[in-house]
């Protein structure tokens, strides 16, 4: 138990790390999705 005071700020740092790129990533899907970045061009040509 008292060996885990050694190891505990390296897990939490890696933890941190690896939710905030998830965080960044979703940002960018969220921010792609929206502007419809690759949507097909013709997709809005059929609106009146």
């Amino acid at each position: 138990l008292f060996g885990l005071t050694q190891f505990a700020p390296m897990v939490l740092m890696a933890v941190s790390l690896i939710l905030s790129t998830v965080f960044y990533a979703s940002l960018y899907f969220s921010f792609v999705d929206c502007f419809m970045f690759g949507a097909p061009p013709s997709l809005l040509d059929d609106q009146a």
